[in-house]
């Protein structure tokens, strides 16, 4: 009975963590060169707040330029002037990146 609990439990883990890619998604980092492995992550803040990298007008500049740029950090901060959705402060994996990147270029 400990056995199958714990089966069911592990099962249940590893679905609700795991990352699934669409083909888009897939398509966006072929488009850049990145990889699903990618560990960098990118923390948007409103514009005028200290320890921004770089600043940009709107999230699409900055999601261009984070994957495209050639300064490799494990987590970098932009400041952004519009929001468009996007939660300030949070700590975003490429994952979330790219599926944002998709929702504003639809």
């Amino acid at each position: 009975m400990k056995q199958l609990l714990f089966s069911m439990f592990l099962l249940l883990s590893v679905s609700l963590f795991s990352q699934e890619w669409t083909t888009d998604e897939l398509l966006v980092l072929e488009n850049f060169g990145l990889s699903k492995d990618d560990h960098r992550g990118l923390i948007f803040n409103p514009m005028g707040e200290e320890g921004c990298l770089l600043s940009y007008p709107n999230p699409n500049d900055a999601l261009i330029s984070f994957f495209t740029t050639t300064i490799k950090r494990d987590i970098t901060t932009y400041c952004i002037e519009t929001s468009e959705g996007i939660n300030y402060y949070e700590i975003m994996d490429i994952h979330q990146l790219v599926q944002i990147y998709l929702t504003l270029n639809q």
